[in-house]
């Protein structure tokens, strides 16, 4: 995902202390309507409370996701870990807007929205210093934003900020969903719909787990999947383990190791029997490349939840 530069950019740093980023005049935000696109950044204000938000209204599409933003630049420490949290509506619910941090690199999320004043948050680890914090408008339609904070997490003083070096160094990078979505990339496609998120209801480990929810297929059963990169060494032998449990009893799920480019495809296929209870589920592979990726296809209709997904290499004998 690219986002172009802005020259105009007004700064504005802010301590680790939890911060509000948002100026209500829209003074400290850059914005963007690029190739075609059609979009307007005002002010809103409630008629009940007189809380005021970012209103963008979209009337057309660019050729690109990222052709409608606005953008704000902080002050961030590489390595270290921060919290974005905000509130969000629209006007119809499921549409979508996407979050970002980027520097020389992108960190993006895509949240779908309800027509319900709902707080959001992506947690993320600064991979330079001095990032920028965009959110991008990809859909035609309303969006309402307030209460945009960013803070770092440390350790001992937050219970969610409880990280340990294993889920910084696993070869599943944010495998615990720790992180939120953080590296993971969920697909919605051929008319699929599922909703993806991140819960802190009852996590096998940690704080946080990933929450699917199926609602109708696609045309295939690739249409609905999360999938993220994986460090493997070809043609060595790794066992993959994780949790899952289901939101009703025989809940099918398909776990594949793939190289996409190169049409490798090594399928597992489980059924999450226990309904509310996590289970753990395991199988072993041998990587045909080195540069695979890991995917949960979504193939049943209802809630699956998964959590702790790793890999570890297994010892030749």
């Amino acid at each position: 995902m690219k986002t172009l530069l802005f020259t105009s950019l007004i700064l504005t740093s802010f301590a680790f202390a939890q911060t509000n980023l948002i100026n209500e005049e829209l003074n400290s935000w850059a914005t963007l309507s690029n190739n075609g696109a059609v979009a307007n950044f005002t002010t809103a204000k409630s008629k009940k409370t007189q809380n005021k938000a970012i209103k963008v209204a979209v009337d057309r599409k660019g050729q690109a996701p990222w052709d409608i933003q606005m953008m704000q630049s902080f002050s961030s420490k590489k390595n270290r870990v921060y919290e974005l949290t905000y509130d969000a509506k629209s006007t119809i619910t499921g549409k979508s807007i996407v979050a970002q941090v980027q520097n020389k690199e992108y960190d993006y999320q895509t949240f779908e929205l309800t027509n319900k004043w709902k707080t959001y948050e992506k947690t993320f680890i600064s991979k330079e210093n001095d990032l920028s914090l965009a959110f991008h408008f990809p859909e035609k339609g309303i969006f309402l934003l307030r209460n945009v904070s960013l803070k770092e997490i440390k350790k001992g003083n937050d219970k969610s900020a409880v990280i340990t070096k294993s889920k910084l160094t696993s070869k599943i990078p944010n495998g615990g969903f720790e992180f939120g979505l953080d590296g993971w990339i969920n697909l919605k496609e051929n008319g699929g719909k599922a909703i993806y998120g991140i819960t802190k209801n009852a996590p096998k480990e940690g704080t946080k787990c990933l929450r699917v929810l199926v609602e109708k297929f696609g045309d295939n059963p690739w249409d609905l999947q999360s999938f993220r990169s994986i460090k493997v060494k070809k043609n060595k032998n790794y066992k993959v383990s994780f949790y899952a449990k289901a939101g009703g009893r025989n809940k099918k799920v398909k776990i594949q190791i793939q190289d996409h480019p190169r049409e490798i495809y090594i399928p597992f296929e489980f059924n999450v029997g226990s309904m509310n209870t996590w289970e753990k589920y395991e199988f072993d592979f041998t990587a045909e490349s080195s540069s695979m990726e890991l995917v949960i296809q979504h193939i049943s209709l209802g809630l699956v939840e998964y959590d702790d997904f790793r890999i570890t290499p297994i010892q030749e004998k």
